[in-house]
């Protein structure tokens, strides 16, 4: 999203707009998509990086986080591209994603939480959230500072969540290691699009102060206990929710604040929202406070 996008965005939302609001990002969408490879597929093609290249096995059992990673990487440092991630079912940890890149999940494709403690790598959280505790945060998908990110695609991350059950709270562990499937962190023009995640142990999607978002089609699912909510926007602004499916144990949607940064300029729309709790959660964190939200359909 370009910068007269974003005044348009937020010139139709700030004056109840909301189709205007939803029109100017789907183009900006419809753009993104344009660039994605028509085959998604394409081995060899210039800057698509298939991850079976890099050695991944995809065979549900050989830990593939490094060479995953090594994929991810080798994008990164020719400038961006397409990690692209084919038929199977690749085990792994933590992996960290790069600027001006596009995780690509394929038809088939599963990317499998690892279901060892020890394979995700503690990072910091620098508030205590009021609802687990804790300053460190585990996740499967992990970035900060990243920018013109995209994660996408037909496939599915299953994370595993039934192996990290909730332990005794202690005051500086959130519940104990309990890694998210998304944790992404001061990320600008970020999109999540068309991928079903399913039972992430703790938050499924967390984002914090990332600024010009696109959530899009995701399927997200959580039965296992509570803290498995589903869409998290943590003082984040300039952000789109739609077309998504969130069925959860705990909340589906949650709009908080754990920072003086206000979560402001949202729209959530054309969502279908199951949960044993709150539908549209806004806290428990508010320092920042909300403004400019518009919830429809």
């Amino acid at each position: 999203m370009n910068s007269s996008d974003r005044r348009y965005f937020v010139r139709h939302l700030a004056t109840g707009g909301t189709a205007a609001a939803l029109a100017a990002l789907a183009a900006t969408a419809a753009s993104s998509r344009a660039q994605t490879p028509a085959a998604a597929a394409g081995t060899g093609a210039l800057g698509v990086f298939n991850v079976r290249d890099y050695g991944a096995k995809g065979d549900g059992v050989t830990k593939d986080t490094r060479a995953l990673q090594a994929a991810i990487d080798a994008c990164s440092q020719a400038g961006g591209g397409f990690v692209f991630v084919p038929a199977g079912r690749f085990l792994s940890g933590t992996l960290t994603l790069k600027s001006n890149l596009t995780l690509h999940l394929g038809p088939g494709a599963v990317l499998l939480g690892s279901p060892e403690a020890g394979d995700y790598q503690a990072k910091p959280f620098p508030a205590r959230d009021l609802d687990v505790g804790g300053f460190e945060v585990w996740a499967l998908l992990y970035a900060d500072g990243a920018h013109n990110l995209t994660i996408e695609g037909s496939g599915t991350i299953e994370a595993n969540g039934r192996h990290f059950p909730r332990v005794k709270k202690h005051p500086d562990v959130a519940g104990g290691v309990r890694p998210r499937a998304l944790f992404l962190k001061h990320c600008r023009r970020l999109r999540v699009r068309d991928l079903s995640i399913l039972e992430s142990s703790m938050w499924s999607v967390h984002l914090v102060l990332c600024e010009q978002v696109w959530l899009e089609g995701l399927q997200v699912f959580t039965s296992l206990i509570y803290n498995q909510d589903g869409l998290v926007l943590d003082s984040c602004r300039d952000a789109m929710v739609t077309g998504c499916y969130v069925n959860t144990i705990d909340d589906a949607i949650v709009i908080k604040a754990s920072f003086p940064q206000p979560c402001a300029d949202l729209v959530i729309s054309h969502c279908v929202l199951t949960s044993q709790c709150a539908a549209i959660k806004f806290g428990t964190q508010s320092l920042g406070g909300f403004r400019n939200v518009s919830i429809s359909n």
